[in-house]
């Protein structure tokens, strides 16, 4: 298994990559290649939900976890077109957490006990609202520092008070994941998120209760993303470095069967585009 090493030579050529602009290329000659990610059945998360209340009676808090299944997907674009990748930007990132209720206890006092709150929450789901960027180290850690995030929870209270309603919330958050790659192969695993917020709307309280605030950290590091890259099609000239040589053909023979080093548009690499790339070398090597 093949590590993605990031580094930052120059020149930096400019790609647009979604809604952003995004310093990707290092050369202008070079491509990207594009990986859609899907979540392993497997994958979880430990998710640690707090719960903030200020009220009357002054401010609480109390703590619940639970461990989740995990779904997702995740597209990214990386440049240049083959490894060893110089950046990896995502545009697309949603995790959604399985259904869970969460349990608090507030005010307790002795012999008279605590008050008591189920949280319920359904559909939650973490979606990145902007592409974001990133250099990759050498151990394949790629860190994707103040990413727009939207929180989507449609939730259930009982107890302490009654009540359900749905919350969009929208934060910073830094994301980070390691990168590695095998054959046409990719994944994402080691997942980090930070914490995310929800504030209850005021509407929805009791009214000696002024703020709700639910504060939710996940540990992703159970979540596992798998898919496959494709580079973008430069014809023979798999990796855009302006020349046909040993390198397309040792990239086309290692992607046999796969779409990888597909040049001629059929979504397999097989003897059509060897053949592509051997007459492409022997033309470049005629005087």
């Amino acid at each position: 298994m093949r590590t993605c090493v990031i580094f930052l030579p120059q020149p930096i050529g400019l790609v647009y990559f979604g809604s952003a602009m995004f310093i990707l290329s290092t050369q202008a000659s070079q491509a990207d290649s594009t990986a859609k990610l899907i979540a392993t059945p497997t994958s979880t998360a430990i998710v640690t939900v707090r719960l903030d209340i200020e009220s009357s009676f002054g401010g609480t808090n109390d703590v619940d976890v639970k461990t989740v299944s995990v779904t997702g997907l995740a597209e990214t674009l990386c440049s240049p077109s083959l490894p060893p990748w110089n950046l990896i930007g995502v545009s697309v990132l949603n995790i959604a957490l399985e259904n869970a209720t969460y349990e608090f206890d507030f005010f307790c006092f002795p012999f008279v006990g605590c008050q008591h709150l189920d949280v319920s929450l359904e559909n939650v789901q973490i979606i990145l609202q902007g592409p974001v960027i990133s250099e990759v180290a050498t151990d394949g850690a790629a860190t994707f520092l103040e990413g727009s995030f939207k929180l989507h929870a449609d939730y259930t209270l009982a107890g302490l008070t009654q009540g359900k309603g749905s919350s969009d919330t929208i934060s910073t958050s830094e994301f980070a994941g390691v990168m590695s790659i095998s054959g046409s192969n990719v994944s994402m695993k080691q997942c980090r998120l930070s914490p995310l917020l929800i504030d209850f709307p005021k509407e929805s309280l009791p009214g000696n209760v002024s703020s709700v605030r639910m504060t939710i950290t996940s540990n992703l590091s159970n979540l596992f993303f798998q898919g496959s890259w494709i580079p973008e099609v430069n014809g023979p000239d798999l990796n855009g470095d302006g020349v046909v040589n040993g390198v397309d053909l040792s990239f086309v023979l290692s992607s046999w069967g796969t779409p990888s080093g597909d040049i001629n548009g059929d979504q397999c690499t097989d003897g059509e585009d060897l053949t592509e790339v051997l007459s492409a070398w022997k033309n470049e090597s005629t005087p």
